[in-house]
């Protein structure tokens, strides 16, 4: 995804730690200051320091020590920010792209360390991409990615903040806790993060700095942070405050091919600014390459605490040192691979040289070529030889499972909007037989022909047909490129949203016959089988998709349907039972109910509507179910859930029926009117004639009585 920048700011003297002439500087010269830590999404390394669209970053880097060769582990911003926040290269801390993973509870992030330091801690999101689902909230008191009240992208159909509104809200946090001190009378030092979306796609600046849109964006960021500096100046909360600026990843800008980012590992998307900034910090610049993985050890190094856990960087404190070794910087962009099952880009930075590993490999002199546009990969076959074999244990570091988080409708269709194709998590499976057909650089002109089809879609979803609409731009880009399986699976979606299951499983099924049989075309599979009432089939696909250790919680859910639908209500609870250890959705605890309603088990159906309801107080279907489970013994609790459903789905003509019919029966018959009186305002008379003629006939039963 985007680039990121941090700012580290420290009130000590930075030449005092990095002098060459003492590399075992004593660690911890900035035990007890803040640290401030700003993420600027999609910004490239060469918008900083040099066009003049960034004059207060520029400032600060003229103030502080860069490095004018960092390197993002992947051009995209989940997996980039998971490095930051954990010294870990993606293959160790396991998030590999957007959407569908989340960083496992087991991996210790900057936020967790800081905290048990007595650090309080605050992070402040400009975009869903960063939502606490994927995991990196974890060890923040204050996780602010709170988009509800925001309003979208005027260029999207997606939410974020823009960088003013996220800064407004961290320098409230952070003044707040500069000025308040704890009861022994210190005030407690403070870690804030702030993670500014602007410079992403679209671009879509409420400013006019520059022409160009995207430099626009840059120009508007840095402007926002200007102010934000000067406030926290003002309040006194930088004169003891670490500042590291760097970027999670760039933007292709069209260089290479690639518009935006994910595609591919170039320069243009993985170098990014790092800056290390503040009181007593000269003015320096490091040529030598550095990684993201680098922040978390440098930053404690340099705050005095120990490391929890292993880490893939090093402290960047004693890097004056010329003579210390440099490691390589392994890197990745698996997107395509894991949602379109091309082949796997990983690589390594070396030297001054970068390998990239492809069905068509790539080999570049950075000193001399640093557009990267001469492959001497056939010229310096003994150099690639070399930097193939020191990738080959950076990319099969061990790595817990991939965390996983559920793909539902909300966040394909945020991260859509933004050009992502999400696939499931899952792991990269480089030993598989690519050829050069499955090469990115290949299948360049499906990329941006996918691209354009997603632009389309956006806009055409969300007007009258649309789904009708959407059927026909995916048409052409299937007929167009028939073995791009991201279209295959988004048509049956819309098939199946328009109650149009078979035709779903007519094109999945063409799908798995050109060989497109992925886990993506599966798990569509199934849904439109069990949608198209073909239960037996769509639990053979289930089957082989919950074996393993690591299963998904919602294929579980789906075979547990399955079965419930062949009558096999034994194992449907078995399957529930499982994906409740997983995750304790409502719908999960709600299909538990169900069957044990259909089983005669009434309380403990009760106890799993509950529960359903305690999941998630906003799904209507629990309440509805556990209003009727309860109707036979406890008619107030009934009424209490149908009130519940009602007041989520006032238009629901059976629950307003239900609920009103229990009050007139219970209670004064004209408490129920207040309800079908709303129905009757809100029901829309083409849609539903006849719920209103049902109502108004209840109605006019109120009037008799």
């Amino acid at each position: 995804m985007a680039a990121g920048l941090v700012v580290l700011v420290s009130a000590a003297a930075w030449w005092q730690l990095t002098r060459p002439s003492d590399t075992t500087t004593v660690s911890g010269a900035l035990r007890g200051a803040n640290l401030l830590l700003v993420t600027v999404d999609t910004l490239r390394a060469d918008r900083v320091g040099t066009l003049g669209l960034t004059p207060n970053l520029d400032a600060l880097g003229e103030r502080g020590f860069r490095f004018s060769h960092a390197y993002a582990h992947a051009p995209v911003t989940l997996p980039s920010h998971a490095s930051i926040m954990t010294g870990l290269t993606p293959p160790a801390h396991g998030v590999r792209d957007n959407g569908s993973y989340h960083l496992a509870d087991a991996r210790t992030t900057l936020a967790e360390i800081l905290r048990a330091a007595g650090y309080r801690t605050g992070a402040f999101l400009g975009a869903f991409v960063l939502d606490s689902r994927f995991g990196l909230d974890q060890g923040f008191e204050e996780y602010d990615d709170r988009f509800d009240a925001i309003a979208p992208s005027l260029a999207a159909d997606f939410v974020q903040r823009r960088a003013d509104e996220v800064l407004r809200r961290a320098g409230d946090w952070i003044v707040t806790r500069h000025d308040t001190a704890a009861p022994s009378g210190e005030t407690p030092p403070w870690f804030a993060w702030a993670h500014l979306f602007d410079p992403h796609e679209p671009y879509d600046a409420p400013e006019r700095r520059v022409s160009d849109p995207y430099d626009n964006e840059v120009a508007f960021t840095d402007a926002v942070l200007g102010r934000f500096f000067t406030r926290l100046r003002k309040a006194g909360a930088l004169d003891d405050t670490l500042t590291i600026v760097t970027g999670d990843h760039g933007e292709g800008r069209g260089e290479h091919g690639e518009v935006t980012h994910t595609l591919f590992a170039y320069d243009t998307t993985l170098r990014v600014p790092l800056i290390l900034a503040g009181p007593g910090i000269p003015s320096a610049v490091r040529d030598v390459p550095v990684s993201h993985v680098d922040v978390l050890p440098t930053v404690l190094d340099l705050l005095g605490q120990e490391l929890t856990s292993s880490v893939d960087g090093r402290s960047l404190r004693v890097e004056l040192d010329v003579d210390r070794a440099v490691p390589p910087v392994y890197f990745e962009a698996l997107t395509a691979n894991l949602t379109r099952n091309w082949a796997p880009l990983t690589g390594i930075i070396a030297d001054g040289w970068k390998f990239i590993d492809l069905p068509i490999p790539e080999l570049y002199d950075l000193a001399a070529d640093p557009g990267e546009t001469t492959n001497l990969f056939e010229r310096e076959t003994a150099r690639a030889r070399r930097m193939a074999a020191a990738l080959v244990p950076l990319r099969t570091r061990d790595a817990l499972e991939p965390a996983r988080v559920p793909m539902t409708d909300e966040v394909e269709a945020r991260l859509r909007s933004l050009g992502y194709t999400v696939g499931r998590a899952g792991r990269p499976s480089p030993d598989r037989a690519y050829t050069e057909a499955d090469d990115p650089k290949t299948q360049l002109d499906v990329h941006l022909a996918w691209r354009e089809v997603l632009k389309r879609l956006a806009t055409v979803l969300i007007g009258p047909g649309g789904h009708e609409g959407g059927l026909d731009i995916l048409d052409a880009q299937i007929q167009q490129y028939p073995r791009f399986a991201p279209a295959y699976t988004s048509a049956a979606t819309l098939l199946i949203d328009l109650g149009r299951p078979a035709e779903a499983v007519e094109i999945l099924d063409a799908a798995t016959a050109l060989g497109l049989d992925n886990d993506a075309i599966r798990e569509r599979l199934s849904l439109a089988l069990l949608h198209a009432g073909e239960p037996a089939r769509a639990a053979g696909i289930l089957e082989a998709l919950v074996t393993g250790e690591a299963p998904w919680a919602d294929d579980l859910n789906r075979l547990g349907g399955a079965y419930a639908a062949l009558g096999r209500s034994d194992a449907a609870r078995t399957q529930f039972q499982r994906a409740l250890d997983i995750e304790a959705t409502a719908e999960i605890w709600k299909n538990l109910g169900v069957i044990e309603v259909q089983d005669g088990n009434i309380a403990e159906g009760v106890l799993a509507f509950e529960e359903a309801t305690r999941a998630d107080s906003g799904y209507a279907p629990a309440w509805r179910l556990l209003g009727a489970a309860r109707r036979p013994t406890d008619i107030a609790g009934a009424i209490a859930a149908w009130r519940q459903a009602v007041n989520l789905t006032p238009t629901d003509v059976d629950a307003v029926l239900d609920l009103t019919a229990l009050i007139a029966e219970s209670s004064s018959p004209q408490d129920a009117r207040p309800y079908l009186e709303r129905y009757l305002l809100t029901a829309r008379a083409g849609e539903d004639s006849g719920g209103i003629e049902q109502v108004r006939r209840r109605l006019a039963e109120l009037d008799t009585r």
